[in-house]
């Protein structure tokens, strides 16, 4: 009797967190989407590092096949704000911004809010930071009414910055002056 495909990403995903066990798992994953739901299970009802490692073989298996996370287009917001494992946040995040048209989130004003709190907020993660300016830089190309605040927001980031959020915001401000 072979094993159910939970127990195989589950026992895969337990041995580390190298790339070699995530691109072993995106590969059992494939485009199955019965998997793919396993997989978002795992991000959000197992315990760290099951769920961080299950977040990163989400955003790179929605990169391969994005289809795959349409179905959970109405759940990203909440599973972004809500998120407390710091490697599932950037999964869906990063999924959002390679996969997934932000017209197709139905709560896309609140993600964009939730988004602009972390552009300033020196407390979160670099990797948050600059992937919430992706996001509401995503955005302003559909609502370009956004340009000038997620501008004035990013001219607001200080200094004494870390260098990778100093670097990302002055990249989206030169790709703000094109649109």
């Amino acid at each position: 009797m072979s094993k159910s495909i939970r127990t195989t990403l589950t026992e895969l995903l337990s041995t580390d967190s190298s790339r070699a066990v995530a691109d072993l798992a995106v590969l059992a994953v494939g485009s199955d989407q019965k998997a793919f739901d396993v997989i978002m299970d795992l991000c959000f009802k197992t315990k760290y590092p099951l769920n961080m490692r299950a977040a990163r073989v989400l955003a790179l298996c929605a990169d391969k096949h994005p289809e795959l996370i349409k179905k959970y287009t109405t759940k990203v917001t909440d599973l972004i704000i809500n998120s407390t494992t710091g490697g599932v946040k950037r999964g869906i995040m990063k999924a959002v911004i390679d996969c997934i048209d932000i017209e197709e989130i139905p709560d896309s004003g609140l993600l964009v809010d939730h988004c602009f709190k972390i552009i300033l907020d020196s407390s979160e993660d670099y990797a948050h930071r600059v992937y919430a300016m992706e996001i509401v830089y995503k955005t302003c190309l559909f609502v370009p009414e956004l340009k000038d605040e997620l501008r004035q927001t990013l001219e607001l980031i200080d200094e004494d910055s870390p260098p990778s959020i100093k670097a990302r915001s002055s990249i989206i401000l030169k790709k703000l002056r094109k649109i």
